[in-house]
């Protein structure tokens, strides 16, 4: 067999050096960010996350279930996005605050309508409207 050059280079290996350095302090800063999420991420917190996420299946599967019995579209994309399509505008007038709905999807009022829930009126004082 021939003698061939090997494929690392002087110049190789000054790039590979560089870019060694770079995956060791993605490696490092990794390392860190896992040990934080290790700590914070104790055994009531994983069940409340838990409780949380099948929440939100519940709500999901249920509105699903409703739009369907309503021959209503209920693909989950479009659900979501007439649920955020339920926005509204703070405005100051006089010293006074107030939300202004903004149009809602016309899908989001049947939901709201099919879960008993009475859509907004159009302007709402701050005080009314409080979480």
């Amino acid at each position: 067999m021939a003698n061939r050059t090997p494929f690392c280079t002087y110049n190789y290996n000054i790039k590979k050096r560089k870019n060694q350095e770079k995956i060791a302090i993605i490696i490092i800063l990794f390392l860190k960010i896992f040990k934080y999420l290790f700590q914070t991420w104790t055994e009531p917190r994983t069940k409340g996350h838990f409780v949380i996420c099948f929440l939100a299946f519940l709500l999901k599967s249920t509105l699903e279930f409703k739009l369907k019995r309503a021959h209503l579209p209920t693909l989950p994309q479009q659900i979501r996005e007439a649920l955020n399509s339920i926005n509204f505008a703070e405005v100051k007038i006089k010293q006074k605050k107030f939300f202004i709905k903004i149009k809602f999807n016309i899908l989001g009022n049947k939901i709201l309508r099919l879960s008993y829930i009475k859509p907004p009126p159009n302007v709402i004082p701050t005080t009314e409207l409080s979480l």
